[in-house]
């Protein structure tokens, strides 16, 4: 569990049968947003681990804890600072794929985005030849299920997801994606676990 950039304590983590055969953090890099010359971290981190499959191959997690919906100076809700760090996780993952189309890519974590909010359209948008670059694995969930953040200050709050690469979208098992919500798996969090 790497440190954060959260003065709350707030940390990423990963749990995993896989070896972990690294870990990088991203913490320290500069965001920027294209409507503005303000610049941000990452209000966490977004972490990188490489895990080692059964078949020798590398699958890529990235853990990312996307700024709250706090307001800040000139930026309602942090819209922009969250954007940043989508358009920034984008880059390096987009740029990931692109080098080699066969990476297994998987971004999870809380993106304190709804599915039609700009940092989270900018984490499923498509490379500029309009080939997919993530997908939400998700999505063939009706949203009046996929609550996954029920407070009543957001209430029905789709704001946790798991995005995969198109090499690990063809793995997964069709009807496989899951949100939890039995009340004796879901003491541990104020959200609800997606698998």
């Amino acid at each position: 569990v790497p440190l954060t950039n959260d003065s709350r304590g707030i940390k990423l983590g990963i749990i995993s049968r896989l070896p972990v055969i690294s870990i990088t953090s991203y913490r320290w890099q500069t965001l920027n947003h294209p409507d503005t010359d303000q610049t941000w971290r990452f209000a966490r981190d977004l972490f990188h681990a490489k895990l080692q499959t059964k078949q020798g191959k590398i699958l890529n997690v990235f853990v990312v804890h996307l700024k709250s919906k706090g307001s800040r100076d000139g930026d309602p809700q942090s819209v922009k600072w969250r954007t940043s760090e989508a358009i920034r996780i984008r880059q390096i993952i987009g740029d990931m794929i692109a080098n080699n189309p066969d990476e297994l890519v998987v971004l999870m974590g809380d993106f304190n985005s709804k599915p039609d909010e700009p940092a989270t359209m900018k984490l499923l948008s498509p490379a500029d030849d309009g080939t997919v670059v993530m997908s939400d694995c998700h999505s063939s969930i009706p949203m009046e299920d996929r609550t996954t953040y029920p407070s009543e200050r957001f209430p029905n709050s789709v704001i946790d997801f798991i995005l995969t690469s198109p090499a690990m979208t063809a793995k997964l098992v069709p009807g496989s994606a899951t949100i939890f919500n039995e009340p004796e798996l879901i003491k541990g969090s104020d959200h609800l676990p997606v698998v």
